[in-house]
């Protein structure tokens, strides 16, 4: 595929809003800032760009992306994006109207997709078409495989294409979306080999299977939310579990999910061109952002995105993948108690 992609009971649902909300880790309050949303809370449907071009046109400059495909956002609302046709990952501040390179060059990455910092501000690197995952110093351009050292293949200690991961720092615990392989692994960085926790039974529709998976979400409960780009929905996968639950469908090549403190997911339905909150438990999903399967480069529409991310004050970050941009639009109403943002 290309880079723009075409039993035990679980236990009771937990506050997710450190483990699969921002994919990055946050540990120290932040006064004044809204703690969550609620199912009701409204965003502004018309977008600011805050980083490339608002025209939808793609460049190398700093002022540019070509192909933006994820980001994550600190602290202090910086911004790291994986410029995945420039081969780059570049830092992007606040009103600035230029990046900062900040691995890119010689560095070797290919199509770098997936991102996640954790609480020690390393950056890793999904380095899709190297087929391994990069770990970065912000202060050190220079990367170590820390996944991914013996090529790409099939086998425990490999993998092929993985777009997104997500680490579980409390447990120190590395999920990788093996795209090509459909499947799931989790590593530990002490193992030489890693497990399948999702699929790895050949690509396919069961329920047991997977179709080059991209995005994925886990749980504080362990349990992973897989954007399940080739079936065309998102899977719910308990920890130890053999099979998933369908609990999004009806999408077209979903490229990330994301949930919300009360567990509702936010899904990049790529090939729709739009953002959807599917409530728990909901038999369809409503579109938040974006005019189902009409793409453009208006503020108000999207070109097969393929990432999200919100900040700490819950406004939602789009990866504008083909308009080559990075969209906000500013949450207006929580939803909680009529609270209005602003």
């Amino acid at each position: 595929m290309s880079s723009r992609a075409t039993g035990i009971e679980p236990e009771e649902q937990k506050d997710t809003v450190t483990s699969c909300t921002f994919k990055v880790h946050f540990w120290t309050p932040f006064e004044g800032l809204p703690s969550r949303i609620c199912s009701s809370a409204v965003w502004n449907t018309t977008g600011i760009t805050v980083a490339g071009s608002n025209n939808g046109t793609s460049g190398s400059s700093l002022a540019q992306l070509n192909s933006p495909y994820d980001l994550v956002i600190d602290y202090n609302n910086v911004m790291y994006i994986s410029d995945l046709s420039n081969n780059r990952i570049v830092q992007w501040i606040e009103n600035n109207t230029s990046a900062n390179l900040i691995i890119g060059g010689n560095n070797g990455l290919n199509e770098p997709a997936g991102l996640f910092m954790d609480n020690q501000n390393n950056l890793y690197v999904a380095d899709t078409l190297n087929s391994r995952i990069e770990k970065y110093s912000l202060n050190d351009p220079i990367g170590t495989t820390v996944f991914g050292q013996y090529g790409r293949g099939s086998s425990s200690n490999q993998l092929d294409q993985s777009y997104a991961l997500f680490i579980d720092v409390l447990n120190n615990s590395y999920y990788i979306s093996d795209t090509q392989n459909h499947r799931i692994m989790l590593w530990t960085l002490d193992a030489s080999n890693g497990i399948i926790v999702a699929g790895g039974n050949g690509r396919g529709n069961g329920a047991n299977q997977l179709n080059q998976p991209y995005g994925i979400c886990i749980d504080s409960n362990s349990t992973i939310y897989i954007a399940d780009c080739g079936n065309n929905r998102v899977q719910q996968w308990y920890r130890n579990f053999q099979t998933g639950n369908t609990v999004a469908n009806g999408l077209m090549c979903p490229t990330a999910v994301v949930l919300d403190t009360v567990g509702n997911m936010y899904i990049v339905d790529q090939g729709n061109h739009r953002i959807l909150r599917w409530m728990i438990g909901a038999q369809s999903g409503a579109t938040l952002i974006g005019t189902t399967g009409v793409y453009g480069s208006q503020p108000n529409l999207l070109y097969y995105p393929s990432s999200i991310r919100f900040d700490l004050n819950w406004n939602l970050f789009v990866a504008d993948y083909e308009n080559n941009r990075i969209q906000r639009f500013n949450l207006v109403n929580d939803g909680c108690n009529g609270n209005g943002i602003g």
